[in-house]
């Protein structure tokens, strides 16, 4: 009596068990591989706002030390103003600085320039703005040119120390610079805009005047030592 001999092989459940095991297997992969993409997204979003926000602090803080003092007839231009209303700081500053910068190509231009600086919202995106004019009109003749300064920067929010303390706005009728001003940027740090952070720092202005007040110490209003770094909102 002849035996059939049947050769070795899988059973078609051991062939759905491994299909199984194999299917998870590449479903756990894609999932690891899905969080590692969003926390890289995430970080570079984040080191990205915070990149724009220290270069747009840094062009403020150097306006603000380059700020023109005239020794001549010339009046002396600092504003600063403020809008609490809003759920965002959104303060406002105007001045004459030193800015060798071209604004107009081909144009003759001063290098004292009308510089201000703003959030700009139009309902979908708060921009930090800056306006430079390079000469000097006469009111209601004022001008220059508007450009984004940092897009993910939302919140402008100056302070002014002045007499000891801390002021959130510095009227134009003063005639004099403030002995020094606490600049802080919010920004956004992510994509979505629901996590914000901000950078700050103290920008001390020298002044001539023997009824300037004392410098105050590094820190601003809140006593924390500005480093430049995220501030968790």
């Amino acid at each position: 009596m002849n035996r059939r001999r049947f050769k070795p092989g899988f059973t078609l459940v051991e062939m759905l068990v491994v299909l199984l095991i194999t299917v998870l297997l590449v479903g756990s992969a894609a999932a690891l591989m899905r969080v590692i993409a969003g926390a890289r997204e995430v970080a570079e979003n984040r080191l990205q706002g915070e990149q724009e926000a220290m270069v747009a602090l840094r062009t403020i803080t150097t306006t603000i030390r380059n700020a023109y003092r005239p020794i001549t007839d010339d009046v002396l231009l600092f504003e600063g103003t403020g809008d609490p209303s809003g759920a965002l700081p959104m303060s406002r500053l105007r001045l004459r600085a030193i800015d060798r910068r071209i604004i107009r190509q081909g144009q003759p231009e001063s290098d004292v320039h009308e510089i201000e600086f703003f959030i700009r919202d139009d309902g979908s995106r708060p921009t930090l703005m800056r306006r430079s004019d390079p000469t000097k009109n006469l009111l209601p003749d004022g001008g220059g040119v508007v450009e984004p300064l940092a897009s993910d920067v939302v919140g402008l929010d100056l302070q002014y120390f002045d007499a000891g303390k801390w002021e959130d706005s510095w009227p134009e009728k003063m005639q004099r610079l403030p002995t020094a001003v606490n600049v802080r940027l919010v920004y956004r740090a992510d994509s979505a805009g629901k996590k914000l952070s901000a950078v700050s720092e103290i920008v001390n202005i020298p002044h001539w005047s023997s009824k300037a007040a004392a410098t105050p110490a590094q820190g601003g209003a809140t006593g924390a030592t500005p480093t430049g770094g995220g501030e968790e909102q």
